[in-house]
């Protein structure tokens, strides 16, 4: 783990050197406690991710062949830092990276679910921004009205492979296909590429939005599959999904274009962080609101 924040409660992460932890702690307990020998003093942080306690380690002292201090979950609770949740921490990608079992499901009412999904509704503008960033597609309100509505059913806030810094990527993955049809196209080259060449039917109006060049609808659906988490060089850590776009051919999926999405936590975390509220779209968060509060006992 290469960040850190204080307290379970933090939103937001910081990166894990010695001068950001110093000024971030102050060299204070409960950050600075003494080792379980009592010899030294160990320094204590949060995991951004699943909100587990982590001990830093190499702050002072790199340990042979280690060139950066970072971060390792711990195997007990750390008093006034934060308890230890096993089942959440076993779960999550920088304590084991590995590829989440898709079927698995956290408790109804686990209070950890219950956080992924008010950051889903609170960062839903910021969650539709990254995904057209990723994909190039900017999707209307009734698509993403659509996509809340999928992630609802699906449950998507329970499964095991979500945490606190893979949201928007998670959030598309625990959705069904959604149309492209009448959807915008910005910045997908390749994807243009592939809709003309594919779907010979279809065109791009003026604004960018697939059309047909007649009458009729055009088959074009996209969808999000293959969530995976693997361990990458140098202790990093390997997340990412495929975005694929089908269309149908004697009844059956036909793929006419794929490409792998890496899920770029830092980029999503530094828009969370953003001070300035004059760019957000708070009509998207009430959409979000709307759709998903109800699973929070929220008023309709």
């Amino acid at each position: 783990m290469r960040f850190f924040k204080l307290r379970p409660e933090d939103t937001g992460m910081m990166p894990i050197d010695r001068e950001r932890f110093e000024q971030a702690t102050r060299k204070m307990p409960p950050w600075y406690q003494p080792s379980s020998s009592g010899d030294e003093l160990s320094q204590f942080a949060v995991c951004p991710a699943c909100d587990n306690p982590i001990q830093i380690i190499g702050l002072y002292r790199l340990p042979r062949g280690v060139s950066r201090p970072y971060g390792k979950h711990t195997n007990r609770s750390v008093p006034g830092v934060a308890p230890l949740d096993v089942e959440r921490r076993d779960a999550c990608p920088y304590f084991m990276p590995r590829k989440p079992d898709r079927h698995a499901r956290r408790r109804e009412f686990d209070p950890f679910a219950r956080k992924i999904l008010k950051t889903v509704i609170e960062q839903f503008d910021r969650i539709a921004y990254v995904l057209e960033k990723d994909t190039g597609v900017r999707l209307s309100r009734r698509k993403l009205q659509e996509m809340l509505a999928s992630y609802r059913k699906m449950q998507g806030h329970r499964y095991v492979g979500a945490n606190l810094l893979n949201v928007p990527w998670i959030f598309a993955y625990m959705t069904k296909a959604v149309s492209l049809y009448g959807q915008k196209i910005v910045d997908n080259p390749e994807l243009v590429e592939a809709i003309e060449r594919e779907l010979p039917h279809a065109m791009l109006d003026d604004q960018g939005r697939i059309t047909n060049r007649g009458s009729g609808y055009v088959d074009v659906n996209a969808s999000f599959i293959l969530h995976d988490c693997r361990p990458g060089s140098g202790g990093e850590v390997v997340e990412e999904m495929t975005f694929c776009v089908v269309t149908t051919r004697h009844r059956r999926p036909v793929e006419i274009y794929r490409k792998s999405i890496r899920f770029d936590v830092e980029r999503f975390q530094r828009l969370v962080e953003r001070p300035d509220h004059g760019q957000r779209r708070p009509e998207l968060v009430e959409l979000a609101r709307r759709e998903l509060g109800r699973l929070l006992g929220d008023p309709p």
